[in-house]
C-alpha cells in the first residue's frame, strides 16, 4: 500500500475469497513488515463436519496495526493444516481506515 494518506490506522478491513470445502482448516494471519502480526482464523472444528461457506468469501477484520502508518507492505499468508483436501486463494482485498 502506498500513497494512503492515513498517518494513523484504526481498523483494517480485509476480505478473503478462497475456494475451499472446509475452511475449519485454514490458519489465516495478515503480516505487515515491521509489524507484529494479525491471526484472522485459526483451524477449528465446525459442528457440521465441515465448514463450507456459501459463496467461499469472508470478511475479516484487525486493529492490530492501530496508531501505524497505513502505508506499507501486506502479505496474507494462509495454510491448509489438513491434509487431502486443497483449495485455492482466489482473491483477497483489503480496505484501511484511519487519519
Amino acid at each position: 500500500v502506498s500513497n494512503s494518506g492515513i498517518t494513523k490506522l484504526e481498523f483494517i478491513e480485509i476480505t478473503v475469497n478462497i475456494t475451499h470445502t472446509d475452511w475449519g482448516n485454514l490458519d489465516i494471519t495478515l503480516k505487515k513488515t515491521g509489524s507484529l502480526d494479525s491471526n484472522l482464523a485459526k483451524t477449528h472444528g465446525c459442528s457440521a463436519g465441515n465448514c463450507s461457506v456459501s459463496g467461499n468469501s469472508f470478511r475479516f477484520g484487525s486493529a492490530r496495526y492501530m496508531g501505524e502508518v497505513g502505508n506499507g507492505t501486506y502479505t496474507l499468508e494462509v495454510q491448509d493444516k489438513e491434509t487431502g483436501i486443497t483449495g485455492t486463494l482466489d482473491s483477497w482485498t483489503l480496505k484501511l481506515y484511519g487519519e
